[in-house]
């Protein structure tokens, strides 16, 4: 067998430029590519024919980029040079596996975490988990990865911060189990410490959604300046159940035009899920508002702002971004809109979560139970 039939029987491997980042690809068929991220981020002006240009490091970066390329294929030769088979997992195991051994659980926790491809509040969520990690300690090695220590973390989180809930308890530990979990199907890890020790999720503090009169005194407010567009944005989430992230990332090209109506058809950043959701004409003017260019303002301060509008017009339920969505959700359900639809426009995989909106309002029991006051004597 020649060298050059050898290498003609290896993965391809190119780079892409996706949504900014640019990745590695290795090709196996037309239905099987794999993607690694080489955490370089230009933009679409910057990238032609598989090269950085225009920019003053471009040699440098694509210095980096061939490099990069150059690693990944002999990686591929030597796998097939040993036997192994060449398909996405076999190799996203091999890599891995190799990274893992090459330092301490956290330092695979954080590698992996720079290197997913995952939302940024997820991101931030797992960092988040990895700081706590640090500051605890008793967590470095593979072999640390014991029952007694993550009973020992549990432990250090809920004395150093006692007014901390369970539910974010909860939510710690589930970011540092994806690594876990992770490192056991690799084989780096041979027993689960989650198997021995269990956690409860807790109960997230119920959130009010804003009645229809309420959001209408949010919409009709005379405001200006940060309040103004502040208030907008609120307006849009509550008349389209768009998430902060996902109404931050609309686009023009997302809407589409039925019968003389809007819609929204997109996927959600957060669960890849797709949605299907109206634009009703409250949300229709504010986009007209702004040209169909939602004006950019971080989650923090929004919800900051969204405080002080409702301590501003004396609305008696806490307003959030996601207060916003659950409103939009509890609205359509007023309306009688069947629950697997609301569902749709949601962008839940399950009616399960919907149901979670479906708080029966005590308005709602006074409305259909005058129906049959006459009725049941």
């Amino acid at each position: 067998m020649r060298i050059d039939d050898f290498l003609n029987d290896v993965p391809r491997v190119s780079l892409v430029r996706h949504r900014g980042i640019i990745k590695l690809q290795v090709y196996f068929s037309r239905e099987e590519r794999k993607y690694f991220s080489t955490g370089i981020a230009i933009s679409g002006k910057n990238w032609r024919d598989g090269l950085v240009v225009g920019t003053r490091d471009s040699a440098r970066l694509n210095a980096q980029l061939l490099k990069k390329v150059d690693e990944m294929q002999r990686r591929l030769i030597a796998l097939s040079a040993n036997g192994e088979e060449l398909s996405a997992y076999t190799l996203d195991n091999v890599l891995q596996k190799q990274k893992a051994l090459r330092g301490s659980f956290l330092d695979y926790m954080a590698e992996r975490i720079a290197e997913r491809d995952i939302a940024y509040n997820t991101k931030r969520n797992h960092l988040k988990a990895l700081r706590e990690l640090q500051r605890f300690g008793g967590i470095v090695t593979f072999n640390s990865l014991t029952p007694s220590n993550i009973y020992k973390f549990d432990q250090f989180l809920r004395r150093e911060n006692k007014s901390r809930t369970q539910v974010t308890l909860h939510n710690i530990h589930k970011c540092v189990k994806v690594y876990i979990n992770e490192c056991c199907q690799l084989g780096i890890v041979k027993d689960n410490p989650y198997k021995q020790f269990r956690y409860d999720r807790g109960k997230h503090k119920e959130r009010m959604p804003l009645t229809e009169d309420l959001i209408t005194r949010v919409r009709d407010a005379e405001l200006a300046g940060k309040y103004r567009k502040t208030r907008d944005l609120f307006v849009l989430m509550c008349y389209t159940g768009l998430s902060y992230v996902d109404m931050q990332a609309l686009r023009r090209e997302d809407i589409i035009e039925r019968g003389g109506k809007l819609y929204i058809r997109s996927t959600r950043t957060k669960s890849k899920e797709a949605f299907y959701t109206p634009i009703f004409p409250a949300a229709r003017m504010v986009l007209e508002r702004y040209d169909y260019k939602v004006p950019m303002i971080s989650n923090q301060k929004m919800n900051k702002y969204l405080h002080e509008i409702e301590c501003m017009l004396d609305i008696p339920i806490s307003m959030t971004c996601h207060v916003a969505r659950h409103s939009f959700a509890t609205l359509m359900l007023t309306y009688d809109v069947p629950i697997p639809v609301v569902a749709k426009m949601l962008g839940h995989s399950s009616t399960k979560t919907t149901e979670i909106y479906a708080k029966v309002l005590a308005m709602n029991v006074e409305a259909k139970s005058e129906m049959v006051f006459d009725k049941i004597q």
